[in-house]
């Protein structure tokens, strides 16, 4: 199933209507760095029985609820969006105080995007000037230098230097990178990709994680373990608790102690 890819528009009226805020942990959330969480996983899109169930649970149906609609996503910390299990278990009356919530501030959010789409020439600007950026043709730097004039402001000060716009649409300066490089797998190419990956890590990421070094459809990729023979996740090979045969020493992730 093809995952949702949200527009910078989308992506600013969800962390603009909610509060700025991670919903998972509730700390401040900038826009570079929001990512879009959906609070019942996009996975059910892909088991009609087991969606109908839970919205049920809920009061919902697809004819009232939308898995990929305002009423079902949230802004969040990537971090904070990798860690949150996509179960969804018994009846959770706090889910369901957040879905009233979302039902309310749904039809905001979506007239702020549709608004914005309808300035076709911000739409225009924006979206060219984000092109320059990823291809290279401008700078921050560049950008800094044309904005300074406007006035100081302190978050415009933030973009000076070396960030990277990620696949996700968000952003991250390269001093709070703790890996990059090309994907570990032993492929020749990733998955849903005709090449090697270039990946990023954040420092908040499990060290376990990190180790790996896997693009992350390639951590999640279904495959059978060449040390249990079991199936589960690539990045999970070797790992206590999940693989049947865990290393010996977790933490460099081999045999030797």
């Amino acid at each position: 199933m093809k995952k949702k890819i949200f527009t910078p528009f989308e992506r600013y009226a969800i962390w603009k209507w909610h509060e700025e805020r991670c919903w998972l942990c509730s700390k401040p959330l900038t826009y570079r760095e929001t990512t879009i969480d959906h609070v019942f996983p996009e996975d059910l899109l892909q088991d009609d029985n087991k969606r109908a169930d839970i919205l049920r649970m809920y009061g919902l149906s697809d004819s009232n609820f939308n898995i990929n609609g305002f009423e079902n996503w949230l802004p969040s910390h990537a971090i904070c969006n990798q860690t949150k299990s996509t179960k969804v278990t018994d009846f959770i009356p706090g889910i369901a105080f957040i879905l009233e919530t979302l039902k309310s501030k749904a039809p905001k959010a979506k007239q702020t995007v549709d608004r914005l789409i309808r300035t076709k020439k911000t739409d225009k600007i924006f979206l060219s000037l984000l092109q320059e950026l990823e291809n290279g043709e401008i700078t921050f730097d560049d950008l800094l230098d044309f904005v300074k004039p406007l006035g100081e402001k302190e978050n415009i000060q933030f973009i000076s230097g070396d960030l990277i716009i990620l696949s996700g649409g968000y952003w991250v300066h390269r001093n709070s990178i703790a890996r990059e490089g090309l994907c570990t797998c032993e492929r020749n190419h990733c998955v849903d990709s005709d090449e090697k990956v270039y990946c990023y890590f954040s420092p908040l990421l499990s060290t376990w994680v990190i180790k790996k070094g896997l693009y992350y459809k390639c951590y999640d990729e279904l495959i059978i373990c060449p040390r249990c023979e079991k199936t589960h996740k690539r990045g999970h090979i070797g790992r206590v608790d999940i693989c049947e045969l865990p290393y010996a020493n977790q933490e460099l992730q081999t045999d030797s102690q």
